[in-house]
C-alpha cells in the first residue's frame, strides 16, 4: 500500500491554471477592445479617403471641430472634408472660429456641407436632395415653396 502512495505522480493545480487561463482570456479579450477603440488613429486604411465631421446641436464650443479639421487638414490621404450640420446655430464667437478654420481647410482641399436647406458661406459646395433647397443665409431670398420646387 505505501509503494502505491509513493508511485502516483504529485497532484497538479487545475484550479490556479483554470484561473491562470482564465485570466489570459480576459487580458487578450480587453486588449484586443483597446486596439479597436484606437483604429481610428490608425493608417490602417489605404488609399484616399473622404472625413466626415459632424456638429450637431447648439454651437457653444468650436475646439472639438477645429481639431477635427486641422487633423483632416495635415492628413494627405484625405482628400475632401464634409461637414454634416444638424443645428440651429450658436454663439457668435464659436462659428466665426469654425467658419474661419474651414476657409484654412479650403485652401487646401474641397470642403463639402451638408446642412439640409441652407450652404454655409464659407464651404465650397453643398449636395441637396432633389427634394430640398439650398440658399445661403443672408446672400439670397428667402426660399418660398414654388421656387424650391421649380
Amino acid at each position: 500500500m505505501a509503494e502505491t502512495y509513493l508511485s502516483t505522480p504529485p497532484r497538479r493545480k487545475p484550479f490556479l491554471r483554470g484561473c491562470l487561463t482564465v485570466l489570459l482570456v480576459l487580458g487578450g479579450f480587453f486588449a484586443l477592445l483597446l486596439i479597436i477603440s484606437r483604429m481610428d488613429d490608425l493608417p490602417l486604411a489605404r488609399g484616399e479617403k473622404v472625413a466626415v465631421i459632424t456638429i450637431s446641436g447648439l454651437i457653444s464650443d468650436s475646439e472639438p471641430t477645429i481639431e477635427q479639421l486641422k487633423k483632416f487638414g495635415k492628413d494627405d490621404s484625405v482628400k475632401a472634408i464634409v461637414l454634416r450640420i444638424d443645428s440651429p446655430g450658436g454663439g457668435v464667437g464659436p462659428s466665426q472660429e469654425i467658419s474661419e478654420e474651414v476657409k484654412k481647410a479650403r485652401a487646401k482641399k474641397p470642403v463639402l456641407a451638408s446642412m439640409g436647406r441652407w450652404r454655409p458661406p464659407a464651404a465650397t459646395t453643398s449636395p441637396a436632395r432633389p427634394s430640398g433647397c439650398t440658399r445661403t443665409p443672408g446672400r439670397s431670398p428667402a426660399p418660398s415653396a414654388s421656387s424650391c420646387r421649380s
